[in-house]
């Protein structure tokens, strides 16, 4: 059985390499191949609500200030060969493929037999991230969770807390590294048993890891080694004492800069290999380090431990130290407010130690033992899945290309319940083909050509009123017009008076009168079912402008053609239609519009191109708002209710079009009162259609540096907002107009950004007048 094991194993921290080893290490050792998820992180968790008082900003910022004063230099230490050796060490690693997308993730479903998420503060809620609760698993059954740290003693997000719930329901095989994170979690879970489990680190005996230690070096000397990864001048007081007292050396595992500076023997190079021999052949280990703490065991060292944390810090982490020490009854050995008790002078007794920890680690070896062996169990018994794009996908972006290629029709495109188009699969209809999961972009990887390599320009329409009626340049209009006259059909985003949707329509070629249905932006989802059905059918050339997911969908359904070129935009990602429809509907009656007539024009150009504005005619009326006062645009900006898809999308840096479009931002053009359009060639085809562009002397097209993409577009995913199930929730609910969707998430969110930003103003002049005073 292939085992994956998803865990931090980037963070260049000593314990967290050797924990992800000993796990590794520990499963091969029950008989089964076990893998890393290749997958780090990008970022934390996605944008929150917090309550920033004013009060607890004062504080902060007298914390700050007095940091200063204290001269508490926190620069870290920087040793390249550690790095090095770090890295060398981690290579070994059996690996999966590169994870960097949920749809990158969800393919090692067909790959893998059993997930485990664990060890390591993974769980801990201020980095929250569902990828290491397993939530790109499909079978729940499969989901094992083996010493996750959950880190604190309290859960201060109510959406992180919801969501930490929800995940954890959904895994079988439940256990955390501590009594305290398992009592957090029996409370989520309203009582339901989970169990404590050791690190894996101590799954291991001492024999297996001096195995893995590095034992070219030689440390002959009687050394005490001090490894701290706080900044607290008493512990290193304290560390002095007992060294004195032993009659012992110091040697220092720098952590931050100052580090370097102190009296001892300062260590370079100390990879996870050197870490296991210093304590090995240490006398005394002195550490705040939770796995400095666990070698020291392991290897049956003298210590002390100390709290890393200030106890009323609210990301305190200290229970974990306290809860192995409890464990092994080791409660002494801790130096806590300023004491220490006078038995660190004692020897440990690791007969009574090891005799209580073998305890522990036939309980957690008898846990993972059980959890994978059930889940061996499990997949021999269980029926083959449905070979279709429910089995393993959670990504749908509606394109409706699956639709197109179902041969029994078992797939339609609806709107779901929260507001946006999506696959429904009837499995009565299914004959497992397995067409639809060909043609998915989100199943299917191929993630196109890398922006970095491409062709950029920029183009200026010389048309004033082509320039008026799109959102940028004129780029795409100008492509379809020239296209649409040499027979091609064109296949571009309209809107919809009467439904009030956008939706993708095919325009027969010589046709030129109905491009103008395609120009500006829709900053909604488009119904592309109907349209790529349409071309599916054609033999002729056809254009096809498109969101890049629409793109990559439409090009693996169009395998074969030749005469198609794909054009995708640069896209932020699509809001809820619920959005859209709480928006219209205050729209229509406040300002008494008629609804049958009323459209959008999503980029008024009329007051400028930089200066977004939203509009609402009904052929009579005219309704303008600023993008700051108007309700749609303010959840729009900031990424709030969009689809999933789009906080996970495969093409922010790449694209498997032959053109990519959109606004030309950034400073280069600010000055530009009508547009100008970014155009990236990311194809042979493309740049031969822009050279012909530039040829006619219809627009003024220059080449760029393709770095303007990266500077001025998002080339990144943005984490999903923890308040996004709430916020889809209350979008549905017709107790919640815009104006409360407003009041509950943009306003709160607004305000703590305000402060945040006005702290670090006033922390960044309180430096500075600190630094000039300490200089004089």
């Amino acid at each position: 059985m292939k085992v994956s094991i998803i865990t931090w194993y980037h963070y260049h921290n000593l314990g967290t390499a050797l924990q992800v080893k000993a796990l590794i290490t520990k499963i091969e050792k029950l008989g089964y191949n076990s893998y890393v998820v290749d997958y780090i992180p990008k970022g934390s968790c996605g944008a929150c609500l917090p309550n920033m008082r004013v009060s607890k900003v004062i504080s902060k910022i007298i914390k700050r200030v007095q940091a200063c004063f204290l001269k508490s230099d926190l620069t870290l230490y920087q040793d390249s060969l550690r790095s090095e050796k770090y890295e060398r060490f981690v290579e070994n690693f059996p690996l999966t493929k590169k994870c960097v997308t949920m749809s990158d993730l969800q393919t090692l479903n067909s790959e893998y037999d059993a997930f485990v998420c664990g060890s390591d503060q993974i769980w801990t809620p201020h980095v929250f991230n569902p990828h290491y609760f397993l939530d790109f698993v499909s079978d729940d059954k499969r989901k094992i969770a083996y010493a996750p740290s959950v880190g604190l003693n309290k859960i201060e997000n109510v959406h992180i807390k919801a969501q930490m719930k929800d995940l954890c329901q959904k895994i079988p095989y439940l256990s955390t590294r501590e009594k305290s994170g398992s009592k957090l979690i029996e409370n989520l879970l309203d009582g339901r048993n989970v169990d404590t489990v050791l690190d894996p680190t101590l799954l291991l005996d001492k024999q297996d890891w001096e195995q893995i230690a590095d034992n070219n070096e030689i440390y002959s000397d009687n050394y005490l080694l001090a490894y701290f990864l706080g900044c607290n001048e008493k512990y290193w007081e304290n560390v002095y004492q007992i060294a004195k007292e032993l009659n012992l050396k110091v040697k220092i595992i720098p952590i931050y800069k100052k580090d370097s500076e102190r009296h001892g023997e300062i260590l370079q190079g100390v990879g996870p290999k050197e870490f296991l021999s210093l304590i090995r052949n240490a006398q005394y280990v002195c550490t705040d380090s939770f796995h400095g703490l666990i070698f020291s065991i392991n290897f049956e060292k003298q210590f002390t431990a100390y709290e890393r944390f200030k106890r009323n810090d609210k990301l305190n982490q200290n229970s974990r130290i306290h809860n192995i020490l409890n464990l092994l009854e080791l409660q002494s050995r801790i130096y806590s407010r300023g004491k220490q008790s006078e038995k660190y002078r004692d020897e440990i007794d690791y007969i009574k130690v090891k005799k209580k920890l073998k305890q522990e680690v036939i309980h957690s070896e008898g846990y993972l033992k059980r959890a994978l062996k059930n889940v061996q169990a499990y997949n021999e018994k269980k029926t083959k899945d449905k070979n279709n794009i429910k089995t393993y996908n959670h990504l749908c972006s509606g394109c409706g290309v699956c639709a197109t290629i179902c041969p029994t029709s078992a797939i339609e495109i609806s709107e779901n319940s929260e507001g946006f188009f999506q696959a429904i699969i009837h499995e009565d209809k299914c004959v497992s083909c397995g067409k639809c999961k060909n043609v998915c972009a989100f199943m299917n990887c191929q993630k196109g050509t890398s922006i970095e390599k491409a062709e950029l320009y920029s183009y200026k329409d010389n048309s004033i009123e082509i320039l008026k009626n799109s959102s940028s340049g004129g780029f795409a209009y100008r492509l379809a017009q020239f296209l649409n006259d040499k027979s091609y059909s064109i296949v571009g985003c309209a809107f919809d008076i009467n439904d009030k949707k956008a939706k993708h329509i095919v325009i027969p070629p010589k046709n030129e009168q109905s491009l103008y249905q395609l120009s500006g932006s829709k900053y909604i989802q488009s119904s592309f079912a109907d349209a790529i059905k349409e071309v599916y059918g054609l033999k002729t050339p056809v254009l096809i402008i498109g969101t890049p997911c629409q793109i990559a969908s439409a090009k693996r359904l169009l395998i074969d053609r030749d005469n198609i070129v794909y054009v995708d935009l640069i896209c932020h990602g699509v809001p809820s239609y619920l959005i859209y429809s709480k928006y219209i509907q205050k729209m229509i009656k406040e300002n008494d519009l008629n609804r049958q007539a009323v459209t959008t024009v999503f980029r008024d150009k009329e007051n400028g191109w930089k200066t977004k504005f939203i509009t609402l005619y009904d052929g009579v009326k005219r309704i303008s708002h600023y993008e700051k006062e108007d309700y749609f645009y303010r959840l729009f900006e900031r990424m709030f209710g969009y689809m999933d898809s789009c906080y996970d999308c495969n093409w922010r840096e790449t694209s498997e079009a032959d053109i990519r479009i959109g606004d030309y931002w950034g400073d280069k053009f600010k000055e530009d009162k009508t547009g100008v359009s970014m155009v990236i060639a990311m194809s042979e085809k493309g740049k031969v259609l822009i050279e012909s562009l530039k040829q006619l002397d219809i627009a003024k097209i220059e080449k760029q540096d393709t770095n303007d993409y990266f500077r001025w577009q998002q080339s990144k995913n943005i984490a999903k907002p923890v308040f996004h199930i709430e916020l889809l929730k209350d979008l549905s609910s017709e107790e919640y107009s815009i104006e409360k969707i407003d009041r509950k998430y943009i306003r709160p969110y607004e305000r703590a950004q305000s402060i945040k930003r006005i702290y670090s103003r006033i922390v960044d002049v309180m430096r500075k007048l600190v630094k000039l005073t300490l200089e004089r």
